[in-house]
């Protein structure tokens, strides 16, 4: 009656096996269909299953595979000294999870504006109080 036991707690303890190829199925057509979301050209961030993560242009996207043009390691968002950039074909099967990259050009536009209206306010209160002094 141990064995039992201890056979069935063993089991019960055991991961979970890799899931069955419907499933792998239905994970590939998710991640096939939010990559052709995306607009062609669009910065994406790419995680692969290996963890490595990637950042480039989203390119063709075929049946099992996309192009990351100008795909560079996601740390590093600017080419690096002796780093070339470079179109990569990649699989589906690689890929955990693909993300568009959000780009914040307006905010940083009205960023500038206003630290521009500010010091253009600073100096016009120097000049009034100078020359009220003079």
């Amino acid at each position: 009656m141990r064995k039992v036991i201890a056979l069935v707690v063993g089991l019960l303890l055991l991961p979970p096996s890799v899931p069955a190829a419907g499933a792998r199925e239905a994970v590939l057509d998710s991640t096939r269909r939010k990559t052709e979301a995306i607009p062609t050209g669009t910065l994406i961030e790419v995680r692969l299953n290996n963890n490595q993560k990637l950042r480039g242009r989203r390119g063709e996207v075929s049946q099992d595979s996309f192009i990351l043009a100008g795909a560079l390691p996601a740390q590093s968002s600017q080419a690096v000294p002796g780093e070339t950039a470079s179109d990569q074909k990649i699989a589906f099967t690689d890929v955990r999870s693909v993300n568009q990259v959000r780009v914040h050009t307006a905010r940083n536009v009205l960023i500038g504006v206003g630290i521009g209206i500010g010091i253009l306010m600073v100096i016009s209160a120097i000049l009034v109080h100078t020359t009220r002094l003079g």
